[in-house]
């Protein structure tokens, strides 16, 4: 699943997800984005999708089902598995040390910075069935 391997990166370098605990909604929204990274190093798709919206969810079984028709009509979980398995396994495993750095939140969206060493990319996220979960991701710039 080369196609899906390469759309996953993308989406991939994004992070948060399901509730967490802390005092405030920026401590809950950070914990959902350490939950993301970790269930993303511990390849579980389900896990995964779980963590994001309904929205990105779609959107990734979409992108992935265009270049790749065979999986088309499977569920997210079984689609990001599969995508989590054609990644090299000392890669994906440096998703889960991300750092999820300036987490702001006001109301039920939020923003956050996920960076790996070089890798810096602003996300987006949403309070979704009570949960904070992924709703979007922006490439940024190095830094």
């Amino acid at each position: 699943m080369p196609r899906a391997a390469a759309t996953l990166l993308c989406l991939l370098a994004v992070g948060a997800a399901a509730c967490g605990g802390g005092d405030s909604e920026a401590d809950h929204a950070r914990k959902a984005a350490e939950t993301y990274v970790r269930d993303l190093g511990a390849r579980d798709g389900d896990a995964v999708c779980g963590d994001m919206t309904r929205a990105m969810q779609k959107d990734f079984t979409d992108t992935v089902s265009k270049g790749n028709p065979e999986v088309r009509g499977q569920p997210c979980g079984q689609i990001m598995t599969l995508a989590l398995r054609s990644l090299p396994y000392d890669q994906l495993k440096q998703f889960s040390t991300a750092k999820i750095e300036s987490v702001k939140v006001k109301d039920t969206a939020g923003s956050f910075v996920y960076r790996l060493r070089d890798l810096k990319v602003d996300g987006r996220m949403t309070r979704e069935g009570g949960a904070w979960k992924v709703s979007c991701c922006v490439p940024g710039q190095e830094g």
